[in-house]
């Protein structure tokens, strides 16, 4: 999780858990855009051995981003990382000093800092072959079951466009 051995690993909640056989894991976002928009595969509820487990699509809205890793760290790096096991899911990294890195760069460049440590979190999204991490104001999970997966991948399309 970008190397960092700061920052408390808190588990975000969601009737959602990633595909422990791979996600398929797509990031949509563009330039200027205020969100941007996750789409992976999984089941809801969490609880992989629910006797009412369905296959679903999560749509994860992310609000206000600042700035985004896609693709690293894979599963066989963040199920070692420093802080503890994270497996598969959503979580945010608490106290992350990720926000303190883009203002030291600002306020070494521009002279002043970018935002306030409170205005941006760390989110941290763990999936089989790839994960994405993301500074923002907050994250939301939609859950989708009975959609095709092109429905929602269009859907994260259209929200970006608006």
């Amino acid at each position: 999780m970008m190397d960092y051995r700061r920052g408390r690993i808190v588990v975000l909640d969601y009737p959602f858990t990633p595909s422990p056989s791979g996600g398929f894991l797509s990031l949509y976002q563009q330039e200027e855009a205020y969100n941007s928009y996750v789409v992976l595969h999984g089941y809801t509820p969490k609880d992989l051995k629910a006797p009412d487990r369905q296959e679903a699509i999560a749509l994860i809205t992310i609000r206000g981003v600042v700035q985004s890793i896609f693709g690293y760290p894979n599963e066989e790096a963040f199920w070692k990382d420093p802080r503890g096991h994270l497996g598969h899911g959503f979580f945010e990294v608490a106290d992350s000093p990720w926000i303190d890195e883009i203002n030291g760069y600002n306020a070494a460049t521009f002279g002043t800092e970018c935002m306030s440590g409170s205005a941006a979190r760390h989110f941290f999204i763990g999936s089989k072959d790839a994960s994405a991490q993301f500074l923002a104001r907050d994250l939301a999970v939609e859950v989708f079951t009975g959609q095709p997966s092109d429905w929602v991948h269009g859907e994260a399309l259209r929200r970006l466009s608006r």
